[in-house]
């Protein structure tokens, strides 16, 4: 049996818990292809094998890695609406990655994963083309920073 995705109220516990903030991450009723111009990271299993992967729009990558460092909201409402995150905002979204493997690694049966740094999408995309085609995807949407904040959560 594959890796089985976290459950949504897991993930914004973690968060509101991470970021300080009250922030509910609820399943998306849509799709929407916002999170592939954006962030993500793998998720490697202990040898090193790619297993899942987070993925964020810039909004939301924005606001979670900028929560994580306490920055105020206009200069992350310029970095989502621009969909450039500075490295200050990509590290801390690294680290805002890494706590998310903490549902996953908390369901039995899942391997243990260990999330790389975080990467504009495009460019993970050429270490792993099945973001495209993943065979599990959870797709996340809160309304942050004024518009719509995705994350998702992909399964190899």
């Amino acid at each position: 049996m594959g890796a089985q995705l976290p459950d949504p109220a897991d993930i914004s516990k973690l968060l509101r818990s991470l970021l300080g903030c009250t922030i509910e991450f609820r399943q998306a009723s849509d799709a929407s292809p916002t999170w592939k111009a954006g962030f993500s990271s793998l998720c490697l299993d202990d040898a090193g094998n790619p297993v899942a992967a987070f993925a964020t729009n810039a909004r939301a990558g924005a606001f979670m890695g900028g929560k994580l460092m306490m920055l105020p909201d206009g200069p992350l409402e310029d970095a989502a609406d621009s969909g450039e995150l500075d490295e200050v905002l990509v590290d801390a979204l690294s680290e805002v990655f890494n706590n998310l493997t903490v549902p996953f690694n908390a369901i039995a049966n899942n391997p243990h994963v260990a999330s790389k740094p975080a990467a504009p999408t495009d460019a993970v995309r050429s270490e792993a083309d099945w973001l495209d085609k993943p065979s599990q995807t959870l797709e996340l949407t809160a309304d942050v920073l004024g518009g719509d904040g995705r994350l998702v959560v992909l399964i190899k």
